[in-house]
């Protein structure tokens, strides 16, 4: 496993610590054939700011380590923008504030940085509702 995998994984892994009823069914990248609503699709994207974007983190002599890593959950249900709502609270309440333990990284607290309205899948024949939060957070090395 590569640092990139490690930070998605250590999202991933808070995600699947949800212990709730029904069990929150996590889906990293894709949503299978047999998963029905309610579940959260994540999808990631990870960047290396160079020290012009973090100048506190990162010497402009060097090269940048630092990674801020972005999940985008998109916390879908059935028939309500409830259902998606009350999916993406259990996912609020696995990330925001939270700390990810990545080896060789020292990493800073998951922050919400972005949650449009939710929004209906107008195609589907039954009700689907789609809520989208953004959490980020950043590691540096060590």
């Amino acid at each position: 496993m590569n640092v990139l995998q490690a930070h998605t994984r250590a999202v991933l892994a808070l995600l699947d610590a949800d212990n709730a009823s029904p069990p929150l069914v996590v889906c990293n990248g894709q949503v299978l054939a047999d998963v029905v609503p309610p579940y959260v699709l994540v999808y990631f994207a990870l960047r290396t700011p160079t020290g012009l974007e973090v100048p506190e983190m990162v010497s402009l002599e060097q090269t940048s380590d630092v990674i801020v890593t972005t999940a985008y959950c998109h916390s879908v249900g059935y028939d309500t923008p409830d259902a998606a709502l009350g999916v993406a609270g259990r996912v609020r309440s696995q990330l925001r504030g939270v700390i990810p333990v990545i080896s060789g990284r020292t990493c800073f607290p998951i922050v919400h940085s972005a949650g449009p309205p939710t929004s209906r899948d107008e195609k589907s024949q039954r009700p689907v509702f789609d809520q989208i939060d953004t959490y980020e957070f950043t590691s540096l090395p060590g």
